[in-house]
């Protein structure tokens, strides 16, 4: 029902109260221009984080032998079966073969003593170190998708950032971190997708 003052006259709802939630059409450009700072930023310190002296150690780090020498099966054209999905470390191994890759020339993974051994390992690690960085701008994105605040969204992307397992994962040539930052993008790719049927 409608409400009267004093003297009779109707009162109206103040434009605060009518004022739909979300920031105000002349607001938006700001939020967009906050949010993509933010992005630049975290995406800056996660690849300084992730691709700093990548190439250090030159060996093989824990299962670096272990998935090097699919690596350098693969450049022997040689059959082999795996319990693990091949994606992760075919993209591994395209990229690094881009990038210099000879196989055991490279790092000789086979070899009785892997971790004595000096390697050249930055083309192997760059894309588990690539998408590790990516994982910090997709948590903020994500964050900001489901509706939280800028600074909520900079805490969790904070929170990838620095987290241990995340960057030692980033920084050697193992399936884990790829394969972390799929199911982080089909994560974001659902969330997107409630919110369109909304």
């Amino acid at each position: 029902p409608d409400s009267k003052s004093v003297d009779g006259s109707r009162c109206m709802p103040s434009a605060k109260s009518r004022r739909p939630a979300g920031p105000r059409p002349d607001d938006r450009g700001s939020v967009i221009g906050g949010d993509a700072s933010c992005l630049f930023l975290l995406t800056l310190a996660a690849g300084v984080t992730r691709l700093w002296r990548i190439d250090l150690p030159a060996t093989p780090v824990y299962d670096e032998t272990h998935v090097g020498r699919f690596l350098n099966w693969y450049h022997q054209r040689a059959y082999f079966f795996d319990v693990h999905p091949p994606l992760a470390k075919l993209a591994m191994y395209r990229v690094a073969l881009a990038l210099g890759f000879r196989g055991a020339a490279s790092c000789p993974y086979e070899s009785t003593e892997p971790f004595a051994a000096e390697c050249d390992l930055a083309p192997q690690r760059l894309l588990p170190a690539l998408c590790g960085t990516a994982m910090v701008p997709v948590a903020f994105i994500t964050a900001r998708a489901a509706g939280l605040s800028r600074a909520s969204s900079l805490l969790a992307a904070y929170l990838v950032l620095s987290d241990n397992l995340f960057l030692a994962l980033s920084r050697l040539h193992l399936n884990d971190i790829i394969l972390a930052l799929l199911v982080s993008l089909t994560h974001l790719a659902a969330l997107s997708a409630v919110q369109v049927r909304r």
